[in-house]
């Protein structure tokens, strides 16, 4: 194949490669999700907001929008594999089901889903 035609082939595939990474994911067990969060951070946009968020060991977590105050909650994994969290002064745990590829989380809403990278250590 001549290089035009590679390079043809390769825009051809973008789409398929960008989307890949969510048909990929795939669900984590409750260990398989833990051991991933633990002591990470992760990276992502949420409604149009970008974000990271710290999840300790101990169950607290950190939240920060961009350029905004950092919030404190807690967090844990349900028996479904799901990632659960309460941010006080609320008392009420929020669930939302997720996938996973590699270090890439997807996190489901609706009918929506919400990429995120997760990076090793508290990175605020």
């Amino acid at each position: 194949m001549k290089p035009a035609g590679l390079i043809l082939a390769a825009i051809l595939s973008l789409p398929a490669i960008a989307h890949a990474g969510y048909d990929d994911a795939t669900p984590p067990n409750q260990v398989e999700l833990l051991h991933l969060l633990s002591g990470t951070t992760m990276y992502g946009t949420w409604a149009g907001q970008t974000y990271r968020q710290y999840f300790a060991p101990s169950g607290a977590t950190h939240y920060r929008e961009e350029n905004g105050p950092e919030t404190e909650g807690f967090w844990r994994i349900n028996e479904h594999g799901q990632y659960c969290s309460v941010w006080p002064p609320a008392s009420r745990w929020v669930c939302y089901s997720v996938r996973v590829d590699g270090n890439q989380i997807y996190w489901q809403s609706g009918d929506g889903h919400y990429p995120s990278e997760v990076k090793p250590g508290k990175l605020f």
